[in-house]
């Protein structure tokens, strides 16, 4: 399958599912309690700013000589290749 983007074909006319309006939401009040938001504050203060098992992960991949695999490695010298004759 292949697919090809064309930027100058103009959308048909009549396409498309019509929008409904929505009211506005009413205005918040200052002084509503924001538990939800309270709560989250407090996990995100609770997760670890290092996780060993994720620097264990990286060291691992830090001492394979066979990482990145060589066919990745070519495939991004070929990428960039193609941009930089751009």
């Amino acid at each position: 399958m292949e697919i090809e983007f064309n930027p100058v074909r103009a959308a048909a006319a009549g396409a498309g599912q019509p929008v409904a309006r929505r009211e506005a939401a009413p205005a918040v009040s200052g002084d509503v309690p924001f538990e939800r938001a309270v709560a989250l504050e407090q996990a995100l203060k609770e997760i670890p700013l290092i996780r060993p098992e994720k620097v264990e992960h990286a060291r691992s991949l830090v001492a394979d000589v066979k990482y990145p695999p060589e066919e990745t490695l070519d495939r991004l010298a070929n990428l960039l290749a193609i941009h930089m004759n751009q």
